[in-house]
């Protein structure tokens, strides 16, 4: 059985040899680590296609200060201001031009690419290679995150809570923009796409999920419903506690939901997903067991995961994200345990 197969019978719950891996090699880990870490994923083979060749990446000089701190400031093609203050970290917006909402009457979006020239046609050999080695899964589709990223998050959710006209708008805006991308996604012939909105807190949504219903799910559904025409398996990514989501993002035909392990009850997570035949894409705790835990303590861990959300007919993937912070010896284990309890 190849990864592809693989991938996609852990998926639909159709007895995989073995549960599939899926790795991320992070900037600021590789920077942390350097070549010791791709060598080290290239030991325990992941499912989702080989990693293209590392080149670790390094800071620009130009964006160290003479005190030694890193600091960069870049302005996407939404036109937000981003601030980053540690290499390889995700940034935080300065300025963002929907802070004033009346900018909105003016504010072009960014166009999707084009699913035809020689760069579309260059992506399509690539993702046609991936196949040959795994499951090639595209896309960072997301609508609340872009939402908050172009106005002020506070405001935002008091739009959302008023259904404003401006943040209807903005919203189908938005949509029509992820239509693009997933028009383009399709045409490239992946195997799946990622949806990703981080919808909890530590242990509540951050919304009313009535609100939730009425303002978000509608849309969503316009996003999957071509996803699902296509025959491309729906991944969603989610941070945060989402227990009381996965009825309604299995009923919006999510095929595999990343979820925060930290953040919800493993026990009915795992119950959930499986009355729902939702596969389980699982990385383990990073907020605590990843930083301080010791390789004995990550072994158990994910032997017990593999207890609760594991079962010989599919509906869980491993997933092998190294942020910056984890120790070498840590990863070394992560990766090893997944192995070992595959």
């Amino acid at each position: 059985m190849n990864s592809s197969e693989l991938v996609k019978r852990a998926i639909h719950f159709q007895n995989p040899d073995r549960i599939p891996i899926r790795h991320m090699l992070m900037d600021a880990a590789l920077y942390e680590h350097g070549q010791k870490l791709p060598d080290l994923y290239k030991k325990v083979k992941g499912d989702f296609g080989d990693p293209a060749p590392v080149k670790i990446p390094k800071p620009a000089p130009k964006h160290i200060s003479p005190d030694g701190n890193y600091r960069r400031i870049e302005k996407d093609c939404w036109g937000v201001e981003w601030e980053y203050i540690k290499f390889g970290i995700a940034g935080h917006p300065l300025s963002r031009p929907l802070d004033n909402i009346g900018n909105l009457k003016t504010y072009k979006p960014p166009e999707p690419p084009r699913s035809s020239g020689k760069a579309f046609a260059d992506k399509k050999t690539v993702v046609k290679k991936n196949k040959e080695t795994g499951y090639c899964l595209e896309g960072w589709i997301n609508l609340f995150e872009l939402m908050h990223a172009v106005r002020n998050f506070e405001n935002v959710l008091m739009d959302v809570l008023d259904n404003t006209r401006e943040i209807n708008r903005l919203a189908d805006m938005i949509v029509e923009y992820q239509e693009g991308m997933i028009q383009y996604f399709i045409a490239l012939g992946v195997d799946g796409i990622m949806l990703a909105d981080d919808w909890g807190s530590q242990n509540s949504l951050l919304i009313g999920r009535e609100t939730w219903l009425e303002f978000f799910k509608p849309r969503y559904e316009k996003l999957i419903k071509p996803v699902k025409s296509a025959g491309i398996d729906v991944f969603f990514h989610s941070c945060g506690h989402i227990l009381s989501l996965l009825d309604d993002l299995a009923d919006l035909g999510v095929d595999v939901i990343w979820p925060q392990y930290a953040s919800n009850d493993p026990e009915l997570l795992a119950k959930k997903a499986r009355e729902r035949k939702m596969c389980v894409e699982l990385h383990m705790d990073r907020q605590t067991l990843m930083t301080f835990g010791v390789p004995e303590e990550i072994d158990a861990a994910v032997k017990k995961a593999r207890g609760i959300f594991g079962n010989n007919n599919g509906g869980l993937i491993y997933h092998a994200e190294i942020d910056n912070g984890f120790s070498f010896e840590n990863i070394k284990a992560l990766l090893n345990a997944f192995k070992k309890y595959s």
